[in-house]
């Protein structure tokens, strides 16, 4: 059974149907794995130390951490 879905019209609207989990789809899921293997230090940190790293990464996006999506 199928939900029929009702939007306006648009002229150049292309709706992407994605399987319900495609994390290779996904550019926050591509992202967070770049941070968490290869921005982050692979070590315990605290709450304070990983709050302060992401803040970090995110300061120095676009000039000392780069990503590019394919």
């Amino acid at each position: 059974m199928s939900a029929l879905l009702r939007l306006p019209e648009f002229k150049r609207l292309t709706l992407y149907f994605l399987p319900t989990y495609s994390p290779e789809l996904n550019r926050i899921e591509i992202l967070w794995h770049k941070i968490k293997y290869e921005w982050l230090p692979f070590r315990k940190h605290a709450r304070s130390e990983r709050v302060e790293a992401l803040d970090g990464i995110q300061a120095g996006f676009g000039k000392e951490y780069n990503l590019t999506f394919c």
